[in-house]
């Protein structure tokens, strides 16, 4: 990102339906600028997700839900730490909570 907030490094383009990104910077940067950018898509998806908010969500808020989601994190962490800096990334950038990503 640059000095003012902006996204340098930032080249979005339609090929047929699907929009197409380009962006770079370290994972949580890149997974930033993929959740700025798609921010109305993420939110919608999560907010429409039925499994996602029947399911999980109420799952994930129950101690044994959250002891699950903690246990999960910390091995994905451990083991693909550059990939949860990305979802971070896309958390942040769409203004969701990590939990939802």
């Amino acid at each position: 990102m640059d000095d003012k907030g902006g996204l340098d490094c930032l080249k979005l383009k339609r090929g047929g339906s699907l929009p197409v990104l380009y962006a770079r910077g370290t994972h949580y940067e890149v997974g930033y600028q993929v959740g700025r950018v798609f921010k109305s898509l993420i939110q919608d998806y999560v907010e429409r997700d039925g499994f996602l908010q029947k399911t999980l969500v109420p799952y994930y808020n129950t101690a044994d839900g959250n002891r699950v989601f903690q246990r999960y994190l910390h091995a994905s962490e451990t083991v693909y730490p550059q990939y949860i800096e990305e979802l971070r990334g896309i958390a942040d950038g769409a203004q969701l909570d990590f939990n939802q990503v």
